[in-house]
Order: C-alpha cells, then structure tokens, then sequence
C-alpha cells in the first residue's frame, strides 16, 4: 500500500523529504541517492559489494520504518 496516495501534495513533499534525509542519513558522502519516481529512490553506492550493499538497504529500510 502506497501512504502517498492518501496525503495532499504538501503532506507527499513532507514526507518525501523527510525520507530523504533518513536516506542520506545512512549513506556515505561518496553514495548518492535520487528520487526514481513518486514513491521510490535510487541509489548509486560506489565500490560498494553487493553484501554491503544489503547491509545498507536493510539499514534504510531500518530508518524508515
């Protein structure tokens, strides 16, 4: 279930930037993060091994939660 769909367009920038920056807060300096589309984000982590690359998503998903 998409929460955004039931948030006017204020509340979905809110919380996409709230996302955002538990994102960023999980990340190196060298990873980048995008907005993919309405409700998702992409991320480029450099040098980075498909493991730790778990180790991190399961971490985002830690913060969001």
């Amino acid at each position: 279930m998409n929460i955004a769909n039931r948030l006017n367009q204020n509340k979905k920038h809110a919380l996409t930037r709230i996302v955002y920056s538990l994102i960023l807060k999980a990340m190196r300096k060298s990873d980048v993060a995008a907005r993919w589309d309405t409700a998702s984000f992409a991320f480029l982590l450099s040098h980075t091994p498909i493991e730790k690359a778990r180790v991190a998503q399961r971490t985002i998903c830690m913060y969001i939660k």
